[in-house]
């Protein structure tokens, strides 16, 4: 099973992580940058909007878990464009990781 979240819902993500053994992956769309402190743990994949404030630390402290970061072209932070785009990319991701129930 995996979590998936947008904004500031990161924070609820990332306790479910620690909460819940059967989360294996976690998915955060425009996470808040110290939420990524607390990510450790399972496979992370952040999706963040090129046009985000503060996206440079945010990339930083998502590789420094090895996560993977994946920036949408064209994108704010809250998406109002290419969030079809988001979609992709979390399946794209959680079927390569093997965390996908169609994988």
């Amino acid at each position: 099973m995996a979590v998936a979240s947008v904004g500031a819902s990161a924070e609820t993500a990332v306790r479910l992580v620690g909460e819940h053994p059967g989360i294996v992956a976690a998915v955060l769309v425009s996470p808040p940058g110290p939420v990524l402190d607390q990510a450790a743990g399972v496979p992370l994949l952040v999706i963040l909007g090129d046009e985000e404030p503060d996206r440079a630390g945010r990339v930083a402290a998502t590789q420094e878990l090895g996560g993977r970061v994946e920036l949408v072209a064209g994108a704010d932070a809250r998406f109002q464009r290419s969030l079809p785009e988001v979609g992709r990319l979390a399946m794209r991701w959680l079927a390569a990781a093997g965390k996908h129930p169609d994988s």
